[in-house]
C-alpha cells in the first residue's frame, strides 16, 4: 500500500456516494444486485486514487481502499439509520405513554441492540463488499499499456 497518503478524500467520497445511494427510497434496490452501490462506490475510490497517485493500482491495495471505503460507507449508513431511530423510533412503539409503558421501555431496549448489530452488520457487509468493488475497480481503471515500439529491422548486430 504505497499510495496510503492519496486515500482520505477519494474514501469519503466513495463512502458518500454509495451510502447516499443506499438510502434513496427505491434506487436503493439495487444494492440487492451484490450490494452494487458499495462495488461502485469503491471503485471510485480506486480511480480517484489512482489518477491522484499517477500510476496503476495493485488488487491488493484496490481490496484495501474498497475495505476502507466500506466500512466507512456502513458506518455511515448505521449512524444515519440509529439517528432515524433516535428521532422517529418512540413514535413507532404503542403503548409507550400508556399502562404497558415499561413493556414498551423493554421494546425500546430491544430495538435499540437491533439497531446496533444493524449498524455492526453494514460495517462488515459493506466492507466485504467493498473490498470486492476495489479489487473491480482495478481491473476496469487499469491504465493501458502502450504496445512496444516495432522492430525496423537489422538484428542484435545492426547499427554502430
Amino acid at each position: 500500500m504505497k499510495n496510503k497518503q492519496h486515500y482520505a478524500v477519494p474514501v469519503i467520497v466513495g463512502a458518500v456516494a454509495a451510502a447516499v445511494l443506499s438510502l434513496i427510497p427505491l434506487v436503493n434496490y439495487c444494492n440487492f444486485f451484490f450490494c452494487m452501490w458499495m462495488l461502485v462506490g469503491a471503485g471510485l475510490a480506486v480511480y480517484m486514487v489512482q489518477q491522484k497517485a499517477g500510476e496503476a493500482i495493485e488488487p491488493g491495495e484496490g481490496a484495501a481502499i474498497g475495505g476502507i471505503t466500506g466500512a466507512a460507507a456502513g458506518s455511515l449508513i448505521g449512524l444515519l439509520y440509529f439517528l432515524f431511530f433516535a428521532i422517529f423510533g418512540a413514535a413507532m412503539i404503542p403503548g409507550l405513554d400508556g399502562p404497558q409503558a415499561t413493556q414498551a421501555g423493554e421494546s425500546i431496549g430491544v430495538m435499540i441492540a437491533m439497531g446496533a448489530g444493524t449498524c455492526v452488520g453494514s460495517v462488515v457487509a459493506f466492507g466485504a463488499f467493498g473490498a470486492l468493488g476495489g479489487v473491480i475497480g482495478t481491473q476496469i481503471f487499469k491504465p493501458s499499456t502502450p504496445p512496444p515500439p516495432p522492430n525496423l529491422g537489422g538484428g542484435p548486430g545492426f547499427g554502430p
